[in-house]
């Protein structure tokens, strides 16, 4: 696998030839949960896949060939080492278009990255909540995001965790955008983690001062805030 990664940097003619001989199918295959290769190996394999799939046919073709799924699986279910590499070829995924966003939210990808969010290792972390900013770039997965309660509010949650000042600037964002939807607002509202929203605008932090502006605006704040005193 590095021996094709060499051969093939800066030649095109290179990258089609190992593509149309399935190259991309092994290196794929690689990534199978069922097969028995080993973490080492699915890294390598996930590093050719990136620097081969440049333009847009390709990329179809690894799609078809299931990449998508098998990162999701090591995503949620993998050594930290595998775990990482898939998360960054799925984040490079989701930069790529919106139709891949609205593919890798169908696909399960923003469940599994929010629970990401609240990790230990500070790589992972900010490599979910960059990931997630990808995703909720598009409507289709701001709504399916909104759709568990629990979502919004572990999001809101990690905001406040010991460590996550860095994170904050990745998060702040996300909720912004949740925020400029009535159905965003309104779990953002009903959330107990709102509080940390409100220190951060206390403490003059930009972000956080506009949610609150977004969320002052929705008609059923004076409802809510009633209910809460």
């Amino acid at each position: 696998m590095e021996f094709l990664q060499a051969i093939a940097v800066g030649d095109q003619l290179v990258i089609d030839s190992i593509v149309n001989e399935g190259g991309i199918r092994v290196l794929v295959h690689v990534l199978d949960p069922k097969s028995s290769f080993s973490s080492k190996s699915r890294e390598t394999s996930i590093r050719v896949i990136m620097s081969l799939c440049s333009d847009l046919t390709n990329l179809n073709s690894l799609v078809s060939y299931g990449f998508m799924d098998h990162i999701l699986h090591f995503v949620q279910d993998g050594d930290i080492a595998v775990q990482e590499s898939c998360l960054k070829a799925a984040y490079w995924l989701s930069g790529i278009s919106d139709d891949f966003k609205k593919a890798m939210g169908e696909a399960g990808f923003i469940q599994v990255i929010i629970k990401l969010i609240a990790t230990k290792p500070i790589e992972i972390r900010d490599l979910a909540s960059k990931m997630l900013s990808n995703l909720v770039s598009i409507p289709t997965n701001r709504k399916r995001l909104v759709e568990d309660d629990q979502n919004v509010s572990l999001i809101m949650q990690s905001i406040d965790q010991e460590g996550t000042s860095t994170n904050r600037k990745l998060l702040l964002p996300i909720i912004m955008s949740l925020s400029g939807c009535n159905s965003g607002r309104k779990k953002i509202l009903s959330s107990r983690y709102l509080k940390n929203i409100e220190k951060l605008a206390d403490d003059q932090v930009s972000d956080a001062r506009k949610i609150l502006r977004n969320l002052s605006s929705n008609r059923f704040v004076r409802l809510v805030r009633g209910i809460w005193h």
